[in-house]
């Protein structure tokens, strides 16, 4: 035992509590080979992320510490390299912010390793997208409490937001309601809508909104009137006619979760 601690790497040891490396140590590292993190976002712009790596803790312990550090429930782990002068986070996470790339670049931007290109990796391999500034300010804001949030609409937005949009406070009962008809496909792509429309409007996107306002009047007029009970044959034959067309709807609703993300 004594001759294997002897001879253990001395930069080792060192590393067992440095969770937290300025980016330039981890940079350093990561050309000796890859390296588990945890990265959350922490709200503030003048220290947009938390970023713990170690070549052997688990990244769900690393998570968690840089999660704590952080303070916000946003953020994910995984693996990270070096590789040709990208850094490469590969998550394990499915759900991951879609703000968190333009926060880890800003983290590289302010300590100076711009010259770097972060990329974030979802774990069936697609690449996270930038989000836009609109939504950058509402993850942002949303990382922390904020006492002087102003209050809530019905339709899930901020009462005080330009983004309000009252075309979906009108649809909303109906999106809600095809929901929970247990309608098979129909109720669950409406529910899907119905939680990203919540998302949207809550982050006060509005020409966002508008844009997924057509695929929503869409769903509901397929659905039909939440409160019609058409019997077997009638539903079957109304399916049958539209099964292309909620083929088409699943396809445009995954484009829109990933250039949403």
């Amino acid at each position: 035992m004594a001759i294997k601690t002897r001879g253990r790497d001395k930069g080792d040891d060192a590393e067992e509590g440095d969770l937290f490396l300025p980016i330039g140590e981890v940079l350093r590292k990561l050309k000796q080979g890859p390296m588990n993190f945890g990265v959350y976002q922490t709200g503030d712009k003048g220290r947009p992320v938390v970023l713990a790596a170690h070549k052997r803790k688990d990244p769900e312990m690393l998570a968690k510490q840089a999660k704590k550090e952080a303070g916000t429930p946003k953020g994910a782990f995984g693996t990270v390299t070096l590789e040709g002068g990208e850094l490469v986070f590969q998550c394990l996470p499915d759900q991951v912010p879609g703000s968190l790339i333009k926060n880890i670049r800003l983290m590289l931007k302010s300590e100076g390793f711009s010259k770097f290109k972060a990329r974030v990796l979802l774990p069936g391999g697609e690449e996270l997208g930038e989000t836009d500034e609109g939504e950058e300010a509402a993850g942002a804001e949303g990382d922390r409490p904020q006492d002087g949030a102003g209050p809530v609409a019905e339709g899930g937005g901020n009462a005080q937001d330009d983004g309000a949009v009252p075309e979906w406070d009108a649809l909303r009962p109906a999106l809600e309601a095809a929901s929970a008809s247990g309608d098979g496909r129909h109720a669950l792509q409406a529910a899907k809508l119905l939680k990203m429309m919540d998302a949207i409007v809550q982050a006060g996107d509005g020409k966002k909104a508008r844009a997924v306002l057509p695929m929503v009047e869409k769903l509901l007029a397929e659905a039909g009137p939440a409160d019609a009970a058409p019997d077997d044959q009638q539903q079957r034959r109304r399916r049958a006619v539209n099964e292309l067309e909620l083929g088409l709807l699943e396809k445009e609703l995954a484009m829109l979760k990933r250039l949403l993300a």
